[in-house]
């Protein structure tokens, strides 16, 4: 695709631009320019309509962000405090203010004078960089993110808020030992791994190093591809998860089953003891009785257990999370 730009500057002259989706554009008498890296970025974000935001602090709204959230969680910080991490255009372009706590890094989303959390954030840097971008093409700019967390395991994951149907979704993509970060190339949002430059934990910037993958709308849905090269050392998840390689590792399973456990079970019935060292086997077939999360979409290689020691294991057993071949978590243990 070649962009036809044409430009009236404030002496009424006219400029007309070529620009070809990579670093170079031309001008109507033939002469190339190359542009720098981040200009060649900015202006893709810009023909694209896709914004990237990083992480600056302020006091801004925070009263009425305490106000509708209530009863402020307990973080175990004595003096972990809410700010406003959101630039201010992306309040006033579209809306979405983000309040992150400063010591324990949890986020919120404001929007429409409801609260959203945003994804996880326990030993991490929670939130690290924010995208806008319309990829759904439903007239509605979706707020894209990622975040860090894992106290002994570092990953880092993706997420998105739909203003269109109100909802947070995180795909089921684990990138260990790495942070992410957006980008824009040819008109696509693109996730990279990323070196984070922090001044504190909400203010951070991020740099972009290698390519992860990208974000596409596929089969009426959000998707995250991974790239081939990413896909072979990150996790394969869901229907919102597209990549070139088959199978799982248990590495990869037990992965999957700590991102549940923390995100549903944590503090539910005990806690867990070593979240970071649970027992992994293959079963051939699931118990009679279990918990029901989720329906069964690979029937192939029997199933994956993979069970957590709590401090209630005695009266309540340990948790025992199942899962499917293709790594969707399916079923847990009951435990009553």
């Amino acid at each position: 695709m070649t962009w036809v730009l044409k430009f009236t500057y404030s002496d009424k002259t006219e400029e007309t631009i070529y620009h070809f989706g990579n670093m170079f554009v031309r001008n109507a008498n033939g002469q190339w320019f190359k542009m720098r890296y981040d200009e060649a970025e900015k202006l893709d974000g810009i023909l694209a309509n896709i914004e990237i935001f990083p992480l600056t602090s302020s006091d801004d709204k925070v009263d009425r962000f305490l106000e509708l959230l209530g009863e402020v969680p307990y973080t175990g910080y004595d003096n972990d405090r809410f700010y406003n991490v959101a630039p201010s255009e992306l309040s006033e372009k579209y809306g979405f203010d983000i309040f992150k706590l400063d010591q324990s890094c949890s986020s919120y989303l404001m929007y429409e004078d409801k609260i959203y959390s945003l994804g996880s954030s326990f030993g991490g840097y929670g939130t690290t960089s924010f995208a806008v971008a319309d990829i759904n093409k439903d007239g509605l700019k979706e707020l894209y993110f990622t975040y860090s967390w894992g106290s002994g395991i570092h990953r880092s994951q993706i997420g998105y808020f739909d203003p269109a149907t109100k909802e947070v979704i995180c795909f089921n993509y684990s990138n260990t030992n790495n942070d992410m970060t957006f980008y824009v190339d040819a008109g696509t949002l693109v996730v990279c791994n990323a070196e984070v430059r922090a001044d504190s934990f909400v203010d951070i910037d991020t740099i972009c190093l290698t390519k992860v993958g990208e974000l596409r709308f596929e089969e009426d849905q959000i998707k995250f591809v991974a790239s081939e090269q990413a896909a072979s050392q990150t996790y394969e998840g869901n229907g919102n998860l597209t990549t070139e390689t088959d199978g799982m590792d248990t590495d990869r399973m037990i992965t999957i089953a700590q991102d549940y456990v923390i995100s549903n079970l944590m503090g539910y019935d005990g806690e867990v003891i070593d979240i970071e060292n649970p027992t992994i086997e293959i079963i051939d077939e699931l118990p009679r009785y279990y918990h029901h999360i989720s329906d069964i979409s690979d029937k192939e290689g029997g199933y994956y257990k993979v069970t957590f020691t709590t401090n209630l294991d005695d009266l309540l057993g340990p948790i025992g999370v199942y899962m499917d071949n293709a790594g969707n978590v399916i079923g847990s243990d009951y435990r009553e």
